[in-house]
């Protein structure tokens, strides 16, 4: 990985890491802390190890599912972004998967 890469995937993971510690006055704390705290790991692993892109893509492919299932609870009942839970849940799950989408675009890049 080069520099650039390298920076924004240690800050990414670093900021995922401290969306998880945020997460413990949560209703469903543990579902979050988990997804965040599993996303912050493949982050700060995908730094230090070779990580095979394809499990990075099927995990992103299920943030994605969880992202469009939750856009879809959202515009379905015409709750606000970042006013009712779902919401924020949603922009949660798409930060996610566009993080994991990177991880998995920037592993199969540089190590082709």
């Amino acid at each position: 990985m080069n520099i650039l890469l390298k920076g924004i995937t240690f800050l990414s993971a670093f900021l995922f890491l401290v969306f998880a510690y945020w997460q413990f006055n949560d209703p469903d704390a543990f579902r979050w802390v988990v997804v965040y705290g599993l996303t912050s790991i493949l982050g700060f692993a995908s730094l230090f190890y070779r990580l095979p892109w394809y499990i990075i893509a099927i995990l992103s492919s299920v943030a994605f599912v969880f992202s469009f299932y939750y856009v879809w609870i959202v515009i379905s009942q015409g709750l606000h972004y970042f006013e009712d839970e779902a919401g924020r849940e949603m922009m949660g799950s798409l930060m996610v998967a566009v993080y994991l989408g990177y991880l998995t675009i920037a592993s199969r890049i540089t190590r082709v």
